[in-house]
């Protein structure tokens, strides 16, 4: 249930925040990258629309009325609060900027990033030894929160609490070669094995909780992009 302090959040949140606008097709959806130009309290908010190779090829399926889905991070929130609705565009504007008018939501959907709360999730990666070109693991991240996440996925050899390893995966369309950056969604986080748990007699897979090894903006981006990105799925 949306609380009255969310729509609040929403109303005065800053000009500029980073929104990532989910557009859906009847095939699949279209994800773009925007900044929020304004919001007219109960009446609409307003995105900047971008020249980039991504907002061209989603011209076609920018119409009033098209459904969308929005995401943003309240970075002047003291808990950093993800705000997640599902509203329609009202308007294409092209006369004082390229802006697009987007429907008020009526529903908010909140997620607290920088509270300790494990954020369930099923998305696919590899687990890496930091120097290592063939993953010693393939699975599934299972939760995440900003200290760290857990891992169901192959039985790694050797491996024992305090080991230090790499966590790849990719949060966009294309995979690429993935160094300590992100890169076009990818993304190869250090992290540290803090528990390993057998799941049942009948598998060889293990339960894998690591902690992140570093508290830096990738890091962070990672965590923010991987709840962004499973909202929608």
């Amino acid at each position: 249930m949306t609380e009255n302090s969310d729509f609040d959040c929403l109303n005065t949140m800053r000009c500029k925040t980073e929104v990532y606008l989910q557009v859906l097709t009847p095939t699949q959806p279209i994800r773009l990258k925007s900044r929020l130009i304004g919001v007219d309290p109960f009446m609409s908010v307003i995105l900047a629309m971008h020249n980039d190779a991504d907002w061209f090829s989603a011209k076609n399926f920018l119409r009033e009325g098209q459904v969308v889905v929005i995401r943003l991070l309240n970075c002047e929130d003291s808990e950093a609060n993800i705000f997640a609705f599902r509203c329609n565009i009202q308007k294409i504007m092209s006369i004082a900027g390229n802006w697009l008018v987007i429907d008020y939501p009526k529903q908010i959907q909140k997620v607290c990033l920088r509270q300790n709360v494990r954020y369930p999730i099923q998305h696919g990666c590899d687990i890496y030894h930091e120097k290592s070109t063939k993953p010693v693991s393939t699975g599934n991240l299972t939760d995440i929160s900003i200290k760290g996440c857990a891992f169901t996925g192959d039985f790694i050899a050797g491996c024992v609490v305090g080991d230090c390893y790499q966590l790849r995966i990719q949060l966009g369309e294309n995979k690429a070669n993935l160094g300590t950056e992100s890169n076009n969604g990818n993304f190869a986080i250090p992290i540290t094995v803090k528990n390993i748990t057998d799941i049942s007699l009948h598998t060889e897979q293990k339960q894998y909780g690591f902690i992140f090894s570093q508290k830096d903006q990738t890091t962070t981006d990672f965590i923010k992009k991987t709840i962004f990105y499973n909202l929608s799925h």
